[in-house]
């Protein structure tokens, strides 16, 4: 894994070939080239997910204070990266990290708010890079974790999401994709 640096929103993003390679037949809308360029996983800075909330604030650079207003922006990304972006990078950038807290507590997550989560920020990536990175780390507990998805489908997405999953089993779906890349891989769901 190696840190990248999103286009469109501030923050901090590491990218691992793995995962993406298990998640690409779910999310093609990238060119190949373009998807190296892109993090696998996003912790949006800001006001969404700051470490301080003070600190890692937004900052507007005015014109007229342009070199002051850069110089603070500097120091403040400078003081998160020390404090506490490298240790992210570092906690995140191990897959067994990741997946131990992409799949932990599902069902108990799923009653709660699971669109909001500081490594991936987007409801339907959650449970597909989760299982991705299940997959890697722990294939013993991949199917497990998948069955929990499924499970708490509705509390998640609402009566809606839940009906479309009985009538299409579009998540399901997703699953077999990744674990259809994961065979390519060699992995071993035995252990």
């Amino acid at each position: 894994p190696k840190p990248t640096s999103p286009t469109k929103s501030c923050g901090l993003g590491i990218r691992e070939d793995k995962i993406d390679f298990l998640v690409q037949d779910i999310w093609p809308t990238y060119p190949p080239e373009a998807r190296k360029r892109n993090p696998v996983l996003f912790r949006a800075l800001g006001n969404y997910f700051p470490f301080d909330k003070k600190r890692d604030a937004a900052i507007k650079i005015r014109s007229k204070n342009f070199h002051v207003d850069c110089e603070e922006a500097i120091r403040k990304a400078k003081e998160m990266l020390l404090r506490d972006g490298f240790d992210w990078f570092k906690k995140y950038s191990d897959v067994n990290n990741l997946s131990k807290t992409l799949n932990a507590n599902i069902p108990e997550r799923m009653q709660s708010d699971p669109v909001l989560h500081s490594v991936i920020n987007n409801s339907i990536s959650i449970p597909t890079y989760g299982i991705a990175a299940s997959c890697l780390a722990e294939p013993h507990n991949t199917s497990q974790f998948m069955n929990e998805y499924l499970e708490y489908i509705w509390q998640w997405g609402g009566a809606e999401w839940a009906a479309k999953e009985r009538e299409t089993g579009e998540l399901k779906k997703m699953f077999d994709k990744i674990l259809v890349r994961a065979k390519e891989l060699e992995l071993d769901f035995d252990k």
